[in-house]
């Protein structure tokens, strides 16, 4: 009885070092695929610009809205709502608690963001890793509404999360 289907014994110890280089293989490939993902991406940066956007380009913000024709002048700040109440209530983020911020017209007048994360977050600025926290200074030139030109600079902290 002759069986095409059969293997001998021979046979199949010859298939367990071909089934080792076919694991092998797989496990070198998982990792060099492993290595090239990133699971992991850092919006610090890109979230403290909408920030720093947010607060000068939306009504809630500083920018000067005109109610007579609802417009919003951008880069022209209303020297009324640039305050820390204002801009407590008016500024609602999805993620506000990931964040806190400075702002200061013309190196005079400042106002902040979570004031008292502010004030937590900024001694620790220069630790790295977890708890510590990360600065992001944004200037952007800008008008009040007096037309008086100057800069706003924005200090916005982030802290460091584990990994």
């Amino acid at each position: 009885m002759n069986k095409k289907a059969a293997m001998s014994g021979f046979e199949s110890i010859m298939w367990v070092p071909k089934g080792i280089l076919v694991a092998a293989a797989l496990l070198i490939l998982t990792i060099v695929f492993g290595m090239f993902v990133i699971d992991t991406v850092d919006v610090k940066s890109i979230h403290s610009m909408v920030f720093a956007n947010h607060l000068l380009y939306d009504k809630n913000g500083v920018a000067y809205f005109d109610e007579g024709i609802k417009r919003v002048y951008p880069g022209i700040i209303d020297l009324d709502k640039f305050s820390t109440a204002v801009v407590e209530t008016n500024i609602v983020m999805a993620t506000s608690t990931l964040l806190a911020a400075k702002a200061t017209l013309n190196s005079k007048e400042s106002l902040y963001y979570k004031e008292r994360q502010y004030g937590q977050w900024f001694p620790r600025r220069s630790i790295a890793g977890q708890g510590g926290s990360q600065e992001f200074l944004i200037s952007k030139n800008v008008a009040d509404s007096l037309f008086n030109s100057g800069t706003a600079l924005f200090s916005i902290l982030t802290p460091n999360t584990a990994k």
